[in-house]
């Protein structure tokens, strides 16, 4: 119900195929009464784009909306951390960014080194969070201008495996889960899912293929060895011989060392995996020669509550 987004609010959606399998996931954020802003995952934004001319041309006509790319247009960063808010009010002028100003998945707009920004507070890192998005021609500037302000508060740049880690303890998915095959209900996010009124892929999501109990659902893996392991490494039932595993029950999507956690973790499809938690699995990579017991969780393995997004 995008209709009953405040402006100057944000909310996370999920996009189905016409199939009912998971396409993409990402956020809609209202900026002006008829002025959306959405992100998607990076490696979909070409293909969501792509989907969404599709059904204004072919499904919807009628609709009276404009699509554009706005992608080369914006550069952007994201101020995770406990001390981001901090951050944020050391160098971020024209608004405040407290609670009550900005809230969780709340918008504002303000300057940086006198460079315009808009500013939303989400986290895709389960750390409090900002994404902070400017005119391309003035990325280097404000980047510059954060760096200096984090400076007091002993702020590190961080890339794509740190995220990839926090992601991973959070239960966060991205493609590795979202891989064509899954469902909203495979992936827990079948909350989303509307019961009032259809939506793109209601008409087939409820086949039986797509609602079998013994489907790959995701979990998360703990290494009960503390050894690390590899992506694509199968899971087999605990029982089996271990030097002769066979019969697989699912796979690795990802996996990572969890500093927060001090182990060997990861993010599995599992047959029936929310009724696994709590059991035991071998992990089964013949090809790298890796071998171990695991124990199957839940996929929200480092702050299920969620206190430390919010604050």
């Amino acid at each position: 119900m995008f209709s009953t987004l405040p402006v100057g609010k944000a909310r996370y959606g999920l996009m189905l195929r016409e199939d009912g399998l998971a396409f993409d996931d990402g956020t809609t954020w209202r900026l002006g009464e008829h002025e959306f802003l959405m992100t998607t995952t990076t490696a979909n934004a070409g293909k969501v784009m792509q989907h969404l001319e599709y059904l204004l041309d072919i499904v919807w006509p009628v609709l009276r909306v404009h699509l554009t790319s706005v992608t080369d247009q914006w550069a952007g960063a994201a101020v995770a951390g406990p001390k981001a808010r901090a951050v944020l009010a050391a160098c971020v002028t024209g608004t405040a960014v407290d609670n009550e100003t900005l809230p969780f998945m709340g918008i504002v707009r303000g300057e940086i080194d006198d460079a315009p920004v808009t500013i939303c507070r989400l986290s895709f890192s389960g750390e409090m969070a900002f994404e902070v998005y400017c005119g391309a021609g003035h990325g280097l500037q404000a980047w510059e201008a954060l760096m200096e302000a984090g400076k007091p508060f002993g702020i590190v740049p961080y890339g794509l495996e740190a995220l990839g880690t926090l992601r991973i303890e959070k239960g966060h998915v991205t493609g590795s889960e979202i891989d064509g095959r899954t469902t909203a209900r495979d992936l827990h996010l079948d909350w989303m899912l509307s019961k009032k009124k259809p939506f793109v892929g209601s008409a087939m999501m409820d086949r039986e293929g797509l609602t079998a109990p013994e489907r790959l659902q995701l979990v998360g893996v703990v290494a009960l060895d503390n050894r690390a392991f590899g992506n694509g490494a199968h899971l087999v039932d605990a029982q089996q011989d271990p030097a002769d595993p066979h019969g697989s029950i699912g796979h690795v999507t990802a996996n990572c060392f969890s500093p927060a956690l001090g182990r060997y973790v990861g993010l599995a499809l599992v047959k029936g995996g929310k009724a696994r938690h709590g059991s035991r699995a071998w992990l089964s990579d013949p090809l790298r020669k890796s071998f171990g017991p695991v124990e199957i969780v839940s996929h929200h393995m480092f702050d299920p509550e969620g206190s430390r997004m919010h604050g």
